[in-house]
């Protein structure tokens, strides 16, 4: 349990520093400020997760306890990322350059800033799952500490001297956040010198295939609220929905670091014999994902906080409908790396993507008609439809026989 509280401590600091980060650029730049790092932030993490492949699950997979497959596929692995980081950036300035709306909101430069976030985004997606299935966490929570220990002193000396320049803020938080993404790759090793016809990529990314659908369908869908709420919502509701995914994204770390161990304990043991480590990690997920909601609700109760951001208005009750998505998140997360590691993934990738496509195409006539409080309802409801899918794969799996065994979880 001491590397899943490190971990959960250093999970923490990130979420502390990027609200941080939240707090000056609100205090800052505003409403408007926000919406605009709000909108280009969604846009390169979702090119980042769609060229991720996200091979972190696919490493997974593929080598799950054999060491020496995993010791063969990782030069591999690492060099399919350099590869695809490159081909996110051309299609980032693709992007700049046949869309017009995302003009009306930011200029070229202050694009190239966004775009220098790209490594970061899509590492961030695959370098936890490598870490975890290395069972090398401990290594990579030390390069995250330091990175995110000198974003919150960059931090500090922008509100000291108040450094109202959105762009000069922007990139110098870019170039932090992706020089700890690139130590994180670099310190795994050399890339593998084959060439690309010798280096069975795209065998890697078909292999892929479901866990990164799957990933995608359920991953994406904020971001499709905020991608498309920049058409339809005003800049500052578009910063007020993007603070209450903040929020919620900071409950959401509990349930992120318990899977992150249940990855190490598939890749070294297996989960059927860790499966009291596992109950034990549930029940602290929920504890804690409770506490961090009373905390954050109470916060955004206080009158100092609606004074200090009253550009962002009441935001205290729609944050506590958001968090409604909670028991959904904590099930995918404890129930996918079962999943993959009995091959069962498909399941939740096909119902996610139901679950997704359907929904998406309710955001435009929804925001059109609701607004702000349509995109609230909408990311509640994705979330809860996906705890009753959960339920139905714990259902399933409990059902299921390993080595004459019933898998029974009874958590």
């Amino acid at each position: 349990m001491s590397n899943y509280f490190f971990t959960l401590f250093i999970r923490i600091l990130v979420a502390v520093s990027g609200f941080f980060v939240f707090i000056v650029s609100s205090k800052l730049f505003g409403a408007e400020g926000r919406g605009i790092i709000g909108y280009g932030t969604s846009l390169m993490s979702s090119i980042g997760l769609l060229l991720s492949f996200n091979l972190g699950r696919s490493f997974l997979l593929l080598t799950k306890k054999n060491l020496l497959l995993k010791k063969q596929k990782l030069p591999k692995f690492l060099t399919l990322h350099y590869l695809l980081i490159s081909i996110a950036i051309i299609i980032s300035f693709l992007f700049w350059f046949l869309n017009s709306h995302i003009k009306n909101i930011m200029d070229f430069n202050l694009f190239c800033t966004f775009v220098i976030l790209i490594p970061f985004y899509l590492w961030s997606v695959n370098g936890s799952n490598i870490f975890a299935t290395l069972d090398l966490t401990y290594k990579q929570n030390i390069i995250i500490g330091i990175q995110r220990l000198a974003l919150i002193i960059f931090v500090i000396f922008a509100l000291f001297f108040s450094l109202d320049t959105l762009i000069i803020f922007l990139l110098i938080y870019a170039v932090i956040l992706t020089s700890g993404s690139l130590s994180e790759i670099i310190s795994l090793g050399r890339p593998s010198r084959s060439n690309i016809k010798d280096s069975n990529f795209g065998y890697y990314i078909i292999q892929s295939k479901d866990v990164h659908i799957d990933y995608l369908c359920f991953h994406l869908f904020p971001f499709f609220l905020i991608l498309i709420g920049g058409l339809i919502l005003s800049l500052p509701d578009l910063g007020r929905l993007n603070f209450i995914f903040q929020m919620i994204n900071f409950i959401f770390i509990a349930s992120f670091v318990a899977s992150l161990r249940i990855k190490t304990y598939i890749a070294t043991k297996g989960s059927y014999e860790s499966i009291e480590l596992i109950k034990k990690l549930f029940l602290i997920t929920l504890i804690i994902s409770a506490l961090f909601i009373f905390f954050i609700y109470i916060v955004l109760s206080l009158d100092l906080f609606k004074i200090y951001f009253s550009s962002f208005g009441n935001l205290n009750i729609y944050f506590l409908i958001s968090s409604l998505s909670v028991p959904g998140f904590i099930a995918y997360q404890f129930m996918y790396p079962i999943l993959i590691e009995n091959n069962l993934i498909h399941l939740s990738m096909k119902s996610n993507f139901v679950l997704s496509v359907f929904l998406i195409t309710l955001i435009y006539p929804v925001l059109n008609y609701y607004g702000f409080i349509g995109a609230v309802i909408l990311f509640c409801i994705f979330y809860i439809v996906v705890l009753f899918l959960q339920l139905y794969f714990y259902k399933k799996l409990t059902n299921l026989n390993i080595d004459n065994k019933k898998y029974e979880f009874n958590l």
